[in-house]
């Protein structure tokens, strides 16, 4: 339903932004990155081990700490050394910092920005069938980003309210 897409508007600080379904893009992606990343390394960045309780183990990378075992994993898997890396990933003992720099070439900025762009896409398409509007659909949007889709509402309010306090501020 191409009536839902919101199209360009001019942001304040005079770039294109796009919309969908009301929520801006580019401040959804800035909120993220800053909750998640905290100047970390950004597209670099590697997260510490986890163990998700549903048979998921891995680290979240690059700018929006995206799950080595998530969507990222396809991406990175696909390319030389990809399952090397992916391997590395699922070792709770390894020293992150050797595998900066090949983080970013596995799993490109370009990539990432993508990567993003579709999920927020489809996160607001989700959130706006459960109900959600206004910065309730955004709180909604970042628990699932952080925690799956099936996360129940509320789960992580600290988490989530930075990311609409962030979103709100630009």
């Amino acid at each position: 339903s191409s009536g839902d897409y919101g199209g360009s508007c001019i942001a304040s600080d005079g770039k294109s932004s796009q919309t969908y379904k009301g929520v801006n893009i580019a401040s959804f992606k800035n909120a993220i990155s800053n909750v998640e990343s905290r100047g970390s390394g950004g597209y670099r960045a590697i997260g510490i081990y986890v163990n998700d309780g549903a048979g998921n183990t891995g680290r979240a990378l690059g700018k929006y700490q995206f799950m080595s075992y998530g969507p990222a994993k396809d991406i990175i898997g696909a390319k030389p050394g990809g399952a090397q890396f992916l391997a590395a990933m699922n070792n709770p003992n390894i020293d992150t910092g050797n595998f900066a720099a090949q983080t970013e070439q596995l799993f490109t900025p370009k990539e990432q920005e993508a990567l993003m762009d579709d999920q927020i896409r489809h996160l607001a398409d989700v959130g706006r069938a459960q109900g959600y509007t206004g910065d309730n659909l955004i709180r909604r949007m970042a628990e699932m980003h952080e925690g799956g889709e099936g996360v129940r509402p509320g789960i992580d309010q600290d988490y989530s309210d930075r990311v609409v306090n962030s979103y709100k501020s630009g």
